[in-house]
């Protein structure tokens, strides 16, 4: 296979390019893979095809989408401005730069410009735990959002979305390996990668179609 084109937003590309790299780093994992997509359309049937209900109930494969959107995210901010005076509540407090007293709570004035660090909050030690920066699909397994957090009270929605129909085809039919050239992820308005000596985006693998069995 010459090369794979992905269509899409920047995120989605950005996304599925990720996918793929990890997938030909870990030979293992992507075959943990496969077997579940074996077994769930043995199951299913070879004449239909998945649907979201299906991959939904797939638990290493959606662990592997969520782990890899949380250590990973595409878009490592966000910007927003406030319409209004606002309170925000501070989960964890810090000290005033001028007084040096501990705040609570921050007033933001009308039209204040804020940036949201979502690729620091998908790292947090004080939210994730200690292995933050570790890649652990398996923390996602068996277990509920919030209980994947250190403290109860955490919320962090619009981290994860949802890649299995993707991936689900590709695992099903393409066997990815490494590639001799490294790969450097660079920030524009999203991650985006690079090999190494080449000027245009792009995630160099080796791809081998798999016999149907």
């Amino acid at each position: 296979m010459g090369s794979m084109i992905h269509g899409a937003q920047e995120t989605s590309s950005s996304v599925l390019s990720r996918f793929i790299s990890l997938l030909a780093l870990n030979p293992e994992l992507q075959a943990r893979l496969r077997a579940e997509l074996r077994e769930a359309r043995a199951s299913k049937g070879s004449d239909k095809d998945f649907d979201f209900r299906d991959l939904e109930n797939l638990p290493l494969l959606d662990a592997v989408c969520r782990e890899t959107l949380r250590l990973f995210a595409p878009v490592t901010f966000v910007w927003r401005q406030t319409m209004e005076d606002t309170v925000v509540p501070l989960q964890y407090p810090v000290l005033d730069a001028t007084t040096g007293s501990q705040l609570r709570s921050l007033l933001i004035t009308k039209g204040t410009a804020v940036y949201l660090g979502l690729a620091a909050a998908n790292r947090s030690q004080a939210i994730w735990g200690s292995d933050a920066s570790e890649f652990k699909p398996e923390r996602w397994m068996g277990k509920a959002e919030h209980e994947l957090m250190t403290n109860e009270n955490a919320r962090l929605p619009g981290l994860y979305s949802n890649m299995q129909l993707v991936l689900a085809v590709l695992l099903e039919s393409y066997s990815f390996g490494r590639s001799d050239k490294e790969i450097n992820w660079k920030l524009y308005i999203t991650l985006t990668p690079y090999a190494q000596g080449e000027s245009e985006p792009q995630v160099p693998v080796k791809v081998t179609i798999l016999d149907e069995d």
